[in-house]
């Protein structure tokens, strides 16, 4: 159990748990990854900033000294040496005349361009940061994709975007929602305005909602299988010539020009209890059984073999909230009532473990998890039973991340489902792993990076990977009801299919 983790003190500030160990099941398999790894030339091997006024230095992997030269643990000012780290590369990308987007740049060549309708383009860029891993600092680069309007007139653009014959037969109620905050000019006198022109000169983010054939040629024209993701990562690493940008030179940075290499391994297909008791195993990394449309329902294996997990009442939700600023005050509220609910359908009995899974939820925010959200989960348990105090384990999967993994010897197939990375591109001190548990048929695999951040359970490394699952047309397992005749007995009332 982690030191951080305590059932009883439900009032100390918490962080997340450090890692317990390391995964050692599976057939391990070598990998390289889109990250890039960055040597440190100044002061043995320091780069040194001055932040809020004090000198420190950070060393790539994720530890801040003070002048004393003392090493701390991993603290806030990690982040902020790397946000000085991803200014440089803004910098650099502005001086190329490049549209910024946060940490993604944006060429002004016409092969990045594909027209998707309406008067839209999608414009191909490339995204790149700084991050730190168990292996030091590394420079992670991948494809990115916004949408922009076609430069031109107004009334041409009108009648691309609805896709009519002239301009009598614009719909201008349309329109105006169309045009709202777009940047136009007007000619001659190329004053900006909102009234009669789109600029010939500014390339404009198109961001209202994209129709059903634009998105899907979006998703299309941005597919890359991984033989050509990798040969478009690393020119794009030569081209942009980071060992000539003064900035990063005076801080000592050096890129190298290499994929990182890694080591994985792949998980055995999980045994599945179907039917009557009988063992059925997966192929392909998926397999096509629905519980919500009458199909026949299935349990993994390890639900019945685990002493961790499930040989007490256990539950396990899932969720994934809006990304808006009200989503995360939302969450406690939602699984309160997934707890009493719980309580209340099977036979009061109240479960001894909590298994939490979560997304949408981002790295800064995983304090507000544990400190805000989680108090509130336990006061809502002290509600129900004053005496009950449940073990929780909880969950962080992330989608929307940039890390991709590709096979080092076949490079132009996908990792094979049940891929698992959990050293040298993790995090330096938290607890984290990436996983690809799908088979992936388009492009290029989008492994799941999940986070925990509490394991009051105990759960192994090995159990928490193998649990993971999901069926072939997604990556992260959705959360179904499937009520027990005996929930005393089998302990779950929540299980993934």
């Amino acid at each position: 159990m982690d030191s951080n983790a305590s059932g009883s003190d439900h009032n100390r500030v918490r962080t997340p748990m450090s890692r317990p160990g390391f995964g050692v099941k599976g057939q391990k398999i070598s990998l390289c990854t889109n990250h890039f790894r960055v040597e440190l030339a100044n002061s043995a091997d320091y780069f040194f900033t001055t932040l809020n006024g004090d000198n420190s230095s950070f060393n790539g992997s994720g530890s801040l000294t003070q002048g004393s030269g003392k090493r701390q643990k991993h603290s806030e000012k990690v982040h902020e040496v790397i946000k000085v780290l991803d200014v440089v590369l803004r910098q650099h990308a502005a001086k190329k005349g490049c549209l910024i987007v946060k940490q993604s740049y944006y060429h002004d060549d016409p092969k990045n361009f594909t027209d998707i309708g309406g008067g839209v383009f999608v414009w191909k860029g490339l995204h790149s940061s700084f991050c730190p891993t168990q292996n030091g600092l590394t420079l992670n680069m991948d494809t990115s994709l916004t949408t922009i309007l076609k430069p031109g007139p107004v009334l041409d653009f009108l009648v691309a975007n609805q896709n009519v014959k002239n301009t009598s037969c614009i719909d201008w109620s349309k329109a105006r929602r169309v045009l709202k905050n777009l940047k136009i000019k007007i000619f001659p006198s190329n004053r900006e305005s909102r009234i009669t022109g789109v600029s010939e000169h500014v390339s404009q983010r198109y961001t209202k909602e994209l129709t059903l054939p634009q998105r899907l040629m979006l998703i299309e024209s941005s597919r890359q299988r991984p033989l050509e993701k990798m040969t478009m990562l690393t020119e794009a690493r030569k081209t942009n010539k980071y060992a000539t940008e003064p900035m990063l030179q005076s801080c000592g940075v050096s890129i190298a020009s290499t994929l990182t290499q890694v080591e994985g391994r792949v998980l055995a297909a999980p045994k599945l209890i179907v039917g009557r008791g009988e063992e059925a195993v997966p192929r392909a990394g998926f397999w096509n059984l629905n519980g919500k449309l009458g199909g026949l329902h299935s349990r993994l294996a390890i639900e019945w073999n685990s002493p961790a997990l499930f040989k007490k009442p256990t539950i396990i939700f899932g969720m994934d909230v809006c990304h808006g600023s009200t989503g995360l005050h939302d969450f406690p509220s939602i699984a309160s009532g997934v707890i009493s609910g719980f309580f209340s359908t099977s036979g009061k009995v109240k479960p001894s473990h909590v298994i939490i899974f979560r997304d949408g939820v981002s790295e800064s925010q995983f304090k507000q998890v544990l400190n805000v959200e989680f108090h509130q989960i336990l006061e809502a348990c002290k509600h129900l039973d004053s005496d009950w105090h449940p073990k929780f384990t909880i969950i962080i999967a992330q989608k929307r991340h940039h890390t991709k993994f590709f096979q080092s010897r076949q490079q132009h197939q996908n990792v094979p489902p049940g891929t698992v990375v959990d050293s040298k591109i993790c995090h330096p001190h938290y607890y984290d792993f990436y996983m690809c548990p799908h088979a992936a048929y388009a492009g290029t695999a989008r492994p799941i990076h999940y986070h925990v951040l509490l394991d009051e359970i105990g759960i192994s490394s090995d159990e928490l990977q193998e649990y993971q699952k999901c069926t072939k047309a997604i990556s992260i397992g959705k959360i179904i009801s499937c009520p027990l005749d005996n929930p005393t007995k089998a302990g779950i009332d929540l299980i993934t299919a």
